[in-house]
C-alpha cells in the first residue's frame, strides 16, 4: 500500500511529537508514518549500563575475553539495551536503520566494552559513526585482555568518529596512543581528566576534530598536540581554565567556546586573581568566527567577586550573539554597568543568567531572598528591554538553581 501522506509533511508531524500515544495514533492514522519512526527512533541507538554491580568478568573473575567472541558480556547492559540488542540480532531490518552507535557504560572493564561493540557493529553493519564513552575508567591490563581491546579498537578504526575518555594518564596512555594517532575519521573528542606530562615529547596527532572537550587544565603545548591538525575544522572547544592561559586567535572556524573554572571559598586570593587573569587573557584572543560563549563554574564555591573586580566580561569578542552565565555567579552591578553600553556585544541575541545573583558578596544574599532575586531580575530586563527600543531584542533565560559540577554530562 501506497504512503498516504507526502514525506515532507510526515516528518513535519514526527518533529512535534513527543509522546508515545501520539505516535502510535499518527501510525495508524496512516501506515506511511511507522518506517520514517522506526528510521528515527533507530537512527542514533545508545547502549546503556546496569545500575546493579557484577564481577569484573575481564579481571579472571568471570569468562575469558576470548569466549565473548561468540557471546558478547551483555550482563553489562540493562535490559532495555539488552532488549534491543536482541531486536536487532533478530530483525535485519531494524538492523540496517542504526547510523550511530553509542557504548555509554561507566562501570564495566575497557575489555567487556570492546567486546560489546564488537558484536553490536556486527548487527548494525551501516553504522557510520562509533561512540565510545568512559574509555579507560576501568581498563584491565592482563597483557594478553589488554592486546585484544586495542585490536578491537584498531578494527573499529575508520568507523569511530567519537569518542569518550574517562581517564587519559600515563598509565593507561602507552598501550592507546598508536590506535589514536590513526583515528583520521574521528570528530568529537572528550577527554574528561589526562596527565598531559606523557604527550609532550610526542608528534602531535592527526586528528581532524569538529568537537573537543578537556576536563583538566592542560598546558597550551599539549592542547596544540591535541589540535595541531584540527585547526580549520573545529567549531565547538570546552576548555579548563586554571594556571595557563590560551591563545585562539589559530582557531579559525571556532563558533562555540566553553570554558570551565574552578573558584573555591578560601582565602586564595592570588591564585583567584591569576584565574581571573587567564580567563580574561583566553577570552581577548578569540576569533571573530566565536559567537557562542559559555562560562562555568565547577568549582564549590560561595560568591566571590574576582570575575567582577578584574572585569572578565569585558574581553568578550563583539561577534558573540549568546552568552551562558547561567553556570558561574556575577554581581548585578557589573552586569547592569556593562549592558546599559550600547556598544557593548552588539550582536548579543540570547543571554543566560543565574536565578541567584546578587549585587554583594553577604551570605544572606547568596542563600537568596526571593524578593531581593526578584528585584535584581527586574533591574536586568529592564537594561534588555532598554536595548531592545534600539532594534536590538535580546532574550533574557534565567537558571533556576544554583549549578554545580555534577550536573555536567
Amino acid at each position: 500500500m501506497p504512503p498516504t501522506l507526502p514525506t515532507e509533511l510526515i516528518l513535519s508531524i514526527l518533529g512535534f511529537l513527543t509522546h508515545e500515544r501520539s505516535v502510535a495514533r499518527c501510525c495508524r492514522l496512516s501506515r506511511a508514518f511507522l518506517p520514517l519512526m522506526r528510521q528515527r527512533l533507530y537512527r542514533d541507538i545508545t547502549f546503556g549500563e546496569t545500575e546493579t554491580s557484577y564481577p569484573d568478568f575481564a579481571s579472571g573473575a568471570g569468562a575469558e575475553f576470548g569466549d565473548w567472541r561468540h557471546s558478547p558480556p551483555l550482563h553489562v547492559l540493562n535490559e532495555r539495551s539488552t532488549r534491543l540488542y536482541h531486536s536487532l540480532c533478530h530483525n535485519y531490518y531494524l538492523s540496517s536503520l542504526p547510523r550511530r552507535v553509542i557504548i555509554d557504560t561507566y562501570q564495566s572493564a575497557d575489555t567487556e566494552r570492546a567486546a560489546l561493540l564488537d558484536h553490536l557493529l556486527e548487527q548494525c553493519p551501516y553504522a557510520e559513526s562509533v561512540a565510545l564513552r568512559s574509555l579507560g575508567r576501568g581498563f584491565c591490563w592482563a597483557e594478553g585482555d589488554h592486546q585484544q581491546v586495542m585490536e578491537t579498537i584498531r578494527r573499529l578504526l575508520p568507523r569511530l568518529k567519537e569518542l569518550r575518555i574517562e581517564e587519559w594518564t600515563s598509565r593507561s596512555s602507552e598501550g592507546k596512543l598508536e590506535a589514536f594517532g590513526r583515528l583520521e575519521h574521528l570528530k568529537s573528542l572528550r577527554i574528561d581528566a589526562m596527565d598531559a606530562e606523557h604527550f609532550k615529547d610526542n608528534a602531535p596527532l592527526q586528528f581532524h576534530l569538529q568537537h573537543l572537550h578537556i576536563g583538566d587544565a592542560i598546558p597550551p603545548a599539549t592542547l596544540s598536540f591535541l589540535t595541531a591538525s584540527s585547526l580549520p575544522s573545529l567549531r565547538d572547544l570546552t576548555l579548563t581554565i586554571d594556571e595557563y592561559a590560551y591563545d585562539l586567535t589559530s582557531y579559525s572556524s571556532l563558533s562555540s567556546l566553553s570554558l570551565r573554572i574552578a573558584l573555591v571559598d578560601w582565602d586564595a586570593q592570588d591564585e583567584h586573581e591569576d584565574l581571573a587573569r587567564n580567563l580574561s587573557s583566553t577570552l581577548a584572543t578569540c576569533p571573530p568566527s566565536v559567537t557562542s560563549i559559555a562560562i562555568m563554574d565547577v568549582g564549590q564555591t560561595a560568591r566571590l567577586d574576582v570575575l567582577d573586580r578584574t572585569r572578565v566580561l569585558d574581553h568578550l569578542p563583539p561577534s558573540l550573539s549568546r552568552l551562558d552565565l547561567g553556570k558561574t555567579s556575577l554581581g548585578t552591578e557589573y552586569l547592569l554597568e556593562l549592558f546599559a553600553k550600547p556598544s557593548f556585544l552588539p550582536s548579543l541575541s540570547h543571554i543566560i543568567l543565574g536565578g541567584w545573583i546578587e549585587t554583594d558578596f553577604r551570605s544572606d544574599h547568596y542563600l537568596g531572598v526571593q524578593r531581593r532575586e526578584e528585584e535584581e531580575r527586574r533591574a536586568v530586563e529592564r537594561v534588555f528591554a532598554e536595548r531592545a527600543k534600539g532594534g536590538r531584542e535580546v532574550r533574557v533565560q534565567w537558571m533556576e538553581k544554583p549549578w554545580s559540577a555534577a550536573d555536567e554530562t
